[in-house]
């Protein structure tokens, strides 16, 4: 079992929470997980706050509450963690939590997320702007977030992407960097996963090798389909 050092209690103590939440080398019991994310939390650690919102959200460990799971959500994306804002971008798209849908907030939160470099947020945001949803339409604007999408191998982005290419929507047509986009899509092996959530925040951003998080597969479709 690894642990952070001592001089820091906070990321000590996210480490254990983790490592008790899969299992690795202790017996998984998300219960303790969640009350180590909890010590984390409660001394600033934002991807402790980020799980505590996954967990409440999900029932692991605790009864489902969704009032809870927005609390921490929200706190850890105002401390800048991408993984919590993509959340709270999708919690905004669907309607989620008991929320309204609003867009225009889903549009800010994956802005922010994907200025740090979260895959998945940044083609939900070129959706958004492909379709003028959420605020003023901008194709252009709209093929630049998910080309730095497809340019992190997120394999639902390098899908749309051929598809714009396809069309020439937003891009000069080149049926040719349709296919290989396609062909690059199988490749990345990243098949879009069901729900709208991205899972448990386990390392730093500059060093977790996520796919950028969940996009329904009918939204990737629904896109397509469109072209």
């Amino acid at each position: 079992m690894s642990f952070m050092p001592e001089s820091d209690p906070a990321a000590a103590h996210f480490q254990r929470g983790i490592n008790i939440y899969d299992g690795r080398q202790v017996v998984q019991d998300h219960a303790e997980a969640i009350k180590c994310f909890h010590s984390a939390a409660d001394l600033g650690h934002d991807g402790a706050m980020c799980n505590l919102g996954f967990m409440y959200e999900h029932g692991q460990g605790c009864k489902p509450n969704p009032g809870e799971a927005f609390k921490w959500y929200l706190k850890s994306a105002e401390q800048g963690n991408r993984v919590a804002q993509f959340n709270l971008g999708a919690i905004y798209a669907s309607g989620g939590m008991g929320r309204l849908r609003d867009f225009i907030m889903a549009r800010r939160w994956y802005e922010k997320a994907g200025n740090q470099g979260h895959p998945g947020a940044q083609l939900r945001l070129g959706l958004l702007l492909l379709d003028g949803i959420g605020g003023p339409q901008d194709e252009a604007e709209a093929v630049v977030h998910i080309r730095k999408s497809a340019d992190n191998h997120y394999s639902p982005a390098e899908l749309v992407l051929g598809a714009l290419y396809f069309i020439g929507r937003g891009v000069d047509q080149n049926l040719e960097q349709a296919v290989d986009l396609y062909h690059q899509s199988a490749l990345s092996n990243k098949k879009p996963e069901l729900g709208y959530r991205f899972q448990l925040y386990t390392r730093p951003p500059d060093t977790q090798p996520d796919t950028g998080g969940v996009i329904d597969e009918d939204d990737v479709q629904r896109h397509a389909s469109l072209f």
